[in-house]
This record gives structure tokens, sequence and C-alpha cells, in this order.
């Protein structure tokens, strides 16, 4: 069993409120998570509201949900029934206790909007990941396993690489034909896969919506509101570029990665680790899944950019904090790394004694007197003591 990270903050919060909600992509974990959190607690009932059995439990939700008010209610999905939020703030306020409910919902904004207005003061909440390297790490964890195959425990966690793929390529299409339809959006699943994939292509490049227009034939604004969907279900991630004031000419456009890289090369067809090598999307790939694990494994305390200039000066990551750079590093596949001029002149923009070169090896070594190349793991642990 993988101990997921933040179970233990989330029990420790459930102490304090009546709601948590644990938000995620589909299939990352959020169900198994909640199953197995709170053993101890014999009373519980569990809801999902993609079953019709469960939803017709909640034909009348005031009666069945006060009937089990004094038990720990699990409700995932709850994004299918946005109108139960206002009802429990006020079963809530009836008896208010701290772990009461527990919300799983694969949809970001829909939940925090709707939570927001109804449940302010009496929810928190958490976002899980796939699979993070600190969740895995260990004697057996192989860092090129988990680059290939993502994070999602059903591929991570499959039989070989072809039943992992067969997973990813099912969950590519449930997206496509079934989750995204259901948010009311009405393109063709041939328009949106095309979309996704080109996504996949352009991983690690800035995003210009208007290229991506031309090139499928749709509006600007039809491919700006389903990038916005792909981000709000954490199937894609924008980077925005860090901006200081300095003189220079910066580069203003985000950049765009896939979230997963399982999914990512599921996208691109990429299926074994020979293959991902000696592909050209090899760099970015392993630049994006750099930049998901230092995310996923550092939340939200945190902000994260990049930095360019029309110059070239250009940092892969920005790491930083109240106005504050903590770290500034570049992501390079290589187990000897060259650091770039564009690299260094990045680190004189920004005022950085110290820079770091994140690659794929386990040692830690200076590379020159300001940039040292560390393993994502150190980097990440350096950065948790922040």
């Amino acid at each position: 069993m993988i101990t997921r990270a933040i179970a233990q903050q989330i029990k420790k919060t459930f102490q304090n409120f009546p709601v948590v909600a644990i938000l995620g992509p589909r299939q990352c974990g959020k169900t198994t998570l909640a199953k197995m959190m709170f053993p101890e607690i014999l009373d519980k009932v569990y809801l999902d509201l993609e079953l019709t059995s469960d939803l017709t439990k909640l034909s009348d939700p005031e009666l069945f949900l006060g009937q089990n008010m004094e038990k720990l209610i699990i409700i995932d999905e709850v994004q299918q029934r946005k109108d139960l939020f206002p009802l429990l703030r006020g079963l809530i306020d009836k008896k208010r206790r701290p772990g009461n409910i527990l919300l799983l919902g694969s949809s970001s904004p829909d939940i925090l909007h709707s939570t927001g207005e109804s449940l302010a003061g009496r929810i928190a909440y958490y976002q899980l990941s796939p699979f993070t390297i600190q969740e895995l790490a260990g004697a057996q964890y192989n860092l090129n396993k988990h680059w290939l195959l993502g994070g999602f425990p059903c591929s991570y966690l499959a039989n070989g690489s072809a039943l992992a793929f067969e997973w990813i390529d099912s969950f590519i299409i449930s997206n496509i034909e079934k989750e995204i339809p259901e948010l009311g959006l009405r393109l063709a699943s041939g328009e949106v896969r095309k979309l996704w994939t080109m996504l996949a292509h352009l991983h690690g490049q800035q995003l210009h919506e208007s290229t991506i227009s031309e090139s499928l034939g749709l509006s600007v604004l039809t491919v700006k509101k389903y990038i916005a969907v792909f981000e709000d279900m954490f199937l894609v991630r924008q980077l925005r570029p860090y901006y200081v004031n300095i003189g220079k000419r910066l580069i203003k456009s985000p950049k765009i990665y896939v979230c997963d890289s399982g999914i990512l090369h599921g996208l691109i067809n990429i299926t074994t680790m020979d293959h991902l090598l000696s592909h050209p999307k090899a760099g970015a790939s392993w630049e994006g899944f750099v930049i998901d694990q230092i995310i996923n494994c550092l939340g939200k305390r945190l902000e994260y950019a990049y930095y360019r200039t029309v110059r070239g000066a250009e940092a892969d990551v920005v790491i930083h904090a109240g106005g504050k750079i903590l770290a500034c590093a570049e992501i390079k596949l290589s187990l000897s790394p060259k650091i770039s001029r564009g690299f260094m002149n990045a680190l004189d923009d920004l005022g950085c004694e110290k820079g770091y070169c994140i690659y794929p090896g386990k040692d830690s070594y200076s590379i020159n007197d300001r940039v040292s190349a560390i393993a994502l793991i150190d980097f990440i642990g350096c950065m948790q003591q922040v």
C-alpha cells in the first residue's frame, strides 16, 4: 500500500473542520484514500453520485442526509450535485461537529465556487495528484518507470507497460467521450482529441491559442474554453512567466504542459523507454515531469513560473513566495549536464546568487561556482526546508 502524503494533514484538519474536500483528476486515488483513511470510524455512509442507486437515495436529500449526520458522510463526484451545498450548510449548522463530511470531486472551479459561497468557514480543501516521487521513493523506486508511465495508480501499478498504456488510452477516451461532454461542451470527440493531442505536441512550449485555432479550424474562443476545461479537470497546466520590472523585454505567453507524463506519452504514442529517449519530445517530457513533481510535492504554499527574455535569458522554473525568489532552476535530460549561457544570464537578471540544474542522476555536485547539479527528489527535499 502506497501512503499518500496528504493523508495525515487531512486527518489533522478533520479534527477542526466539519467538511473537507479532496479535489483531483479522476482515478488519481481519491476514493481509495477516502475509504481507507479512517478505519477507526465504523459508522460511515459512502455515496457515489455517478451511481443511479446512490442518486436515488438523495431523492429527498434533506431526509437522507439529516438521518445520517451523526456518521462520517463521504460524497464522491460531488460536482454532480452542486445543489447539495446550501443544504449541507444548514444541516451542519444545526449541530456543528468536526469530521462530519468528506467531499470528493474532479472539477475544481465548480466545487470551489459553489462551496465557497455555501460552506465558507466550514470547509477545508486539499488537492490529490497522481503518485508523486516522494510517495513512491524507496528501494524499489524506478525513476524511468515513473516518468514513462506517469503516476496514476492504474497506470503505475499495472502489470507491465502494455497494460499501463491500455489503461491510459481508456482514460483518454473516457475523458473525451464522457467526462468533457458532461460539462455541457459539445465539440465532437474527434476534435477534442485533436486539440488535446496538439497540446501534447506543444508540451513545454509557449501557448498561442491563435496558432492552434488556425491549425484546427476552431475559433480562438473555443480553443480557450477547452483549454480552461482541461485545466479545471487537472489534465493540463499553464506555467505563467515570472514578471519583474528590470528593463528587459520578457516573453509573456504561458507555457503549456500535459500534467501527467504517462498521459502525455499516451497522447503522442510513446510506449517504451527506448522510444521515449529517442523521441524529439524527450527533453520537454522530462521538463514537464520535473515541474509536475515539484508542484505536486511542494503544493500551493509556493508559486511557480518560468523566466525568459527576448534575448535568450531563460530559467525553466522559478519558485517564489511573497515577492521573494526561493529557487531558480534549469532542467536538463543529461547525466552530464552543461549549463547554458541563457540560464546564467537569467540568474544575473533575477539577482540569484545560486542556481540549480535538475537532472536524472542521483548525485549532487557543483557544476560551477554558482550552479549545482541536483537529483529531482533532493531538490524537492531542499525546497521543503525553505
